[in-house]
């Protein structure tokens, strides 16, 4: 309570709350995972506080952006007396080949300060419709040139952009050079950029 006063005039008293917001701590024993891969693929992590936990424990919220790319609980509690609490993380296997991804996992719960923690997501799906010898190379002629650029334009237009499906779309050769399971504009303007590049 605070009680300012001025010569003259009637002394008011102020009471303030004060909260002590702890901050959280995110940590895990890897950072990097890769997805389907037998002991790379998962790990255990952590959220810490400062001072131990009160009666009830603190509750914490976990989140992901983007979401859809980890596997883990939506919250985990740290137990009343304890500063810390582990979980499990994991990567989910989508079975679609893509660049490596980077996830952020957010903590927050009531009287702490959120924390985050980063990961990255290698994959383990071959890429089968990107050429492994040079990925711009899309008609395989040992070259680049802009006819690579026109087959892709014309997959486009004969059966429109697309996720790729390994079923429907088994007979396709390299018309995804950007690697991310897609047939777009993108892999067109990703050849694009490599010609004007050399």
């Amino acid at each position: 309570t605070l009680n300012p006063s001025v010569q003259g005039l009637e002394s008011v008293g102020v009471s303030l709350d004060v909260t002590d917001f702890q901050p959280l701590v995110v940590t895990a024993d890897r950072t990097e995972l890769r997805e389907g891969i037998d002991g790379q693929s998962a790990t255990v992590a952590r959220i810490s506080i400062r001072s131990p936990a009160p009666s009830g424990g603190v509750l914490v919220s976990l989140v992901a952006s983007p979401s859809g790319v980890l596997v883990f609980p939506s919250s985990v509690l740290i137990p009343a007396g304890s500063t810390q609490a582990t979980w499990n993380v994991s990567a989910f296997n989508d079975n679609r080949p893509s660049n490596p991804r980077t996830v952020v996992v957010s903590g927050s719960g009531p009287g702490i300060l959120s924390g985050t923690l980063q990961f990255t997501i290698q994959d383990d799906d071959p890429a089968r419709w990107t050429n492994p010898t040079n990925p711009f190379d899309i008609n395989q002629s040992g070259a680049l040139n802009p006819l690579d650029v026109l087959v892709l334009i014309d997959e486009i237009n004969r059966s429109r952009s697309r996720v790729l499906d390994p079923v429907l779309d088994a007979g396709l050769l390299f018309v995804d050079p950007n690697r991310d399971g897609a047939l777009d504009p993108l892999d067109v303007l990703f050849v694009i950029d490599e010609i004007n590049r050399r």
